[in-house]
């Protein structure tokens, strides 16, 4: 998340195409929710988003280990997260999804 906080811009075009050539749901899930916190500092616009939350289907996903205790689950991207995840960016300024 520190790292995610220095970077200043990412071209959309790029990543989505890096993520159709994986076609992987679970990139598509987990750089939906990562990004949208940083979505402001990184210049993406909804249209990333858009592609990525169209990209997943019903199934449900842990961001961490499936053990760990205090996980929440966010119900737009389909992810299991960690409790303290969310604290975490909201200190940075960042609203929650």
């Amino acid at each position: 998340m520190q790292c995610l906080r220095l970077i200043s811009f990412l071209d959309s075009e790029k990543m989505m195409r890096y993520l159709d050539l994986y076609h992987i749901q679970f990139l598509y899930q987990k750089a939906g929710f990562l990004l949208k916190h940083f979505q402001d500092e990184l210049k993406l616009p909804d249209s990333f988003f858009n592609f990525c939350y169209n990209n997943i289907v019903k199934s449900k996903r842990y961001l961490t280990d499936k053990d760990e205790k205090n996980l929440v689950y966010n119900t737009k991207w389909r992810l299991f997260v960690p409790k303290n995840l969310m604290a975490f960016m909201e200190q940075g300024g960042d609203e929650p999804v």
